[in-house]
């Protein structure tokens, strides 16, 4: 009987992390070496389990790896090290290739070896691997035709522009699921110990004591079956691949009978607080990795003004958790206004609370995308210009280049006799206009009446020309709109308010 295992994690393909330690882990019954480069490590198992470290190595397109115990084998072809990174959060980070609207410009043409994904399975229970198909997960691809569609396109995005950038393999785990708050990413324990958060435990709770849990599990497995028969299936692909729209396809539901409405959230369901941390994260911790792509936040809209701090929290526990100050580059929710399950009028107040994060915590970078979105749908099919953002800000930030990366912020409110001047760093060679309309901006006086305002954009200023005071200034503060401000790089200017003090 074999005894010897090693993490689905490091299969063939895998992409180790270079200028760092690499760790690997897994279970056996006796002594376990491990080679690798021509390093060697020697571990005792620990209750079946093992875990050893070898030293940093540079970047190499192809690296021997064996693990070895009690006359046992595993050798790891075709294993790389370069730069890898996590794609984590919801649904927009978890879109295939095979729905970007680009698709069908990149798919034939995926033809790099060097460039890999591994798909962390979507696991939510103990006992979860057994009950369901996870054949096309947990296990690293190459970038091909074959494999390409089946890549977070986000993260295939932003590993193309590193590879064009770095020269290096670059491998993407991806480790996300649609509809997920960020309190399902994180332990009970961090919500537990952070009062106001809390409150995620609190709504568990009650939804626990909705449910009869005798019969829960049945209910919950059934509740996974498709909600619609196969003949609706054609209509949700074509919905998927963009070329029908929500409506169209909701129309052709209503042939077939409704499906049951959802279950309250239950000791199985990967909503629930800490469910995902505990099933999914943790199964690829501590690998050694440079950072975390993060989208996500559309499921936090409940509770808006609590996103940053929840979103500091679950950073502090990633950290922790992979015993590295991981830098995270956040992809800021792009512009959205009505879709199926929310209406998005809680966007702004995230957003804001997205980059109150980035300002206030090491290590964090954020990337505007609020120009990027689509009104009707909460999933944008363009996922291109996204992963080349965040690859931007990668660069910049975390590999040293001198390249302007950020979108255009306030950076100083000054009051003159016919209006106002907004200072904005991060211009580059100053702002320009897309159109010949500003949108987006709103100006209000001190009873809350709305104002008529011109403006006129001079190099990195922008002035706003009103007769009356203005007391409060909002830019982009609507769950959608159309972007007109940008930089001279073609980053957008970031949503902005100004509330004056007196």
């Amino acid at each position: 009987m074999r005894t010897l295992t090693l993490a689905p994690v490091f299969s063939d393909n895998v992409v180790f992390q270079r200028d760092k330690p690499i760790r690997l882990w897994g279970t056996a019954s006796a002594p376990v070496r491990v080679y690798l480069a021509g390093h060697e490590a020697l571990v005792e198992p620990q209750d079946g389990s093992w875990l050893a470290e070898l030293p940093p190595l540079s970047a190499v397109e192809e690296v021997d790896c064996r693990v070895c115990s009690a006359g046992e084998e595993i050798i790891l072809a075709n294993a790389a090290v370069g730069e890898v990174w996590i794609a984590g959060g919801q649904s927009n980070m978890e879109w295939p290739l095979r729905y970007d609207a680009d698709r069908r410009e990149i798919l034939p043409a995926a033809n790099d070896r060097l460039l890999r994904f591994f798909d962390q399975p979507h696991l939510s229970y103990e006992g979860h691997e057994a009950e369901g198909d996870f054949s096309g997960m947990g296990f690293w691809r190459t970038f091909s035709p074959e494999n390409a569609p089946w890549f977070s396109a986000v993260g295939a995005y932003f590993a193309g522009d590193l590879r064009k950038a770095l020269g290096v393999p670059v491998g993407i785990v991806g480790c996300n699921w649609g509809g997920s708050s960020a309190s399902c990413w994180m332990p009970e324990e961090a919500l537990a110990s952070t009062p106001r958060l809390r409150r995620y435990l609190e709504d568990y709770r009650r939804s626990l004591e909705s449910l009869n849990l005798e019969t829960y599990a049945q209910d919950y497995r059934k509740s996974l079956e498709p909600p619609f028969p196969p003949e609706f299936q054609e209509t949700y692909e074509k919905f998927m691949l963009g070329e029908v729209s929500f409506r169209e396809m909701m129309e052709e539901g209503k042939k077939y009978p409704p499906p049951p409405p959802p279950l309250p959230v239950g000791p199985m369901s990967p909503f629930r607080p800490g469910a995902l941390w505990k099933y999914m994260l943790k199964k690829i911790a501590p690998l050694s990795v440079r950072g975390v792509l993060w989208y996500q936040g559309e499921a936090d809209h409940a509770y808006p003004q609590m996103y940053g701090e929840l979103l500091t929290a679950m950073i502090r526990s990633w950290r922790e958790l992979f015993q590295d100050q991981l830098p995270f580059l956040v992809a800021q929710l792009p512009g959205f206004k009505i879709t199926m399950f929310d209406d998005g009028f809680s966007f702004p107040e995230i957003r804001a609370q997205q980059a109150l994060t980035a300002r206030t915590v090491p290590g964090v970078h954020l990337c505007c995308i609020i120009d990027l979105g689509e009104e009707h749908d909460i999933h944008p099919r363009h996922k291109r210009p996204v992963g080349q953002r965040l690859a931007l800000l990668a660069r910049a930030r975390i590999y040293g280049e001198n390249l302007l990366c950020e979108s255009p912020e306030p950076e100083q409110f000054i009051d003159e006799a016919d209006g106002m001047r907004i200072v904005f760093k991060n211009a580059g060679e100053g702002l320009s206009l897309k159109g010949e309309n500003l949108t987006g901006l709103e100006a209000y006086a001190d009873n809350g009446s709305p104002l008529t305002v011109n403006f006129r954009i001079e190099g990195n200023t922008l002035r706003v020309f009103c007769p009356r005071r203005i007391t409060k200034l909002y830019y982009a503060w609507e769950p959608y709109i159309e972007i007109s401000l940008y930089n001279s790089t073609g980053l957008p200017v970031a949503p902005f308010r100004y509330v004056r003090n007196s």
